[in-house]
């Protein structure tokens, strides 16, 4: 599993949530589906600490994280 920022843009606000998916793909479809079963059922999404009308969003960015690897301990030797 790869950990996935998934930004969310209504006009001036915007909201992201941080999540695990097999594939980048897969974040998309869960995230598509979602938007589109709350537009439908007349629903706000709830993402963090914000409510989002769906029929408001104007965009969705799906980022890969990497998380950011230890410093090598000080004379450790690092092959390339």
């Amino acid at each position: 599993m790869t950990k996935y920022k998934i930004s969310f843009h209504c006009g001036q606000v915007s909201s992201f949530a941080v999540e695990e998916h097999e594939t980048k793909a897969g974040a998309f479809q869960k995230w598509s589906t979602k938007i589109k079963n709350a537009i439908g059922a007349q629903d706000l999404i709830e993402i963090g600490d914000v409510l989002i009308a769906p029929n408001q969003i104007t965009f969705v960015v799906v980022e890969e994280l990497i998380e950011r690897a230890e410093e090598p301990a000080a004379g450790a030797t690092i092959e390339v």
